[in-house]
């Protein structure tokens, strides 16, 4: 039997083709071109952002589309139907698993979950640095920060958030900003400190976790 496409994507992939190739996937459709500009947009630094892409910002920002993702994917296979040139094939490809990884992050969910990167921000390249600094300004000082920011972001309102992280930021006057924030934005549940040998594979006392 036929098996349903797995709602999985990959949100560190570029774009490799120059722009005028990508959007001339488009065709004649102009609401799709501007999908597939704003998916070039969005994912240009993806090998550096990942999974901090938030597609959702954009398209909330006023009337630039009449379409949503989901109806981009739909749109790419008409479009491509029937097409004898391989790199364009190709093109269309990765156009989908795009669209699919920005269909993904503009999301809600009722429960996130990760054990967040870790990444002290004198580490961090100028890519990602200018994008952490407009985006997440009170947590910038580490990538762990970032990405609880992130998780709350596509969480519901009424959901769950869950993370395992560094537990300095819950005390250290340095991340007062990033901890005041969280306190008077979400709604805690519990905390567990898991202190060091908390993991297997990683020894002595590296990792103070919660």
């Amino acid at each position: 039997r036929v098996l349903p496409e797995l709602n999985v994507a990959c949100s560190g992939l570029s774009i490799s083709a120059k722009k005028e190739e990508w959007l001339a996937l488009a065709g004649d459709n102009t609401n799709l071109r501007l999908a597939l500009d704003e998916l070039y947009k969005q994912f240009k630094d993806a090998p550096v952002l990942g999974s901090l892409i938030n597609p959702e910002a954009s398209l909330g920002r006023g009337s630039l589309f009449e379409l949503k993702w989901e109806e981009v994917g739909p749109l790419l296979t008409k479009a491509l139907a029937g097409e004898k040139d391989d790199i364009k094939q190709e093109l269309g490809v990765v156009a989908k698993g795009l669209n699919n990884a920005a269909r993904i992050l503009g999301q809600k969910y009722s429960v996130t979950t990760t054990n967040v990167p870790y990444l002290a921000i004198n580490r961090f390249n100028e890519t990602l640095r200018n994008y952490v600094e407009k985006h997440y300004p009170k947590a910038k000082n580490d990538l762990a920060f970032v990405f609880v920011k992130r998780l709350c972001g596509l969480t519901e309102t009424s959901g769950l958030t869950c993370f395992v992280t560094t537990s300095g930021w819950t005390f250290q006057n340095r991340e007062r900003h990033f901890r005041n924030e969280m306190l008077a934005s979400t709604s805690w549940k519990i905390m567990a400190r898991l202190g060091a040998g908390a993991f297997d594979t990683i020894s002595g006392e590296v990792v103070q976790g919660m």
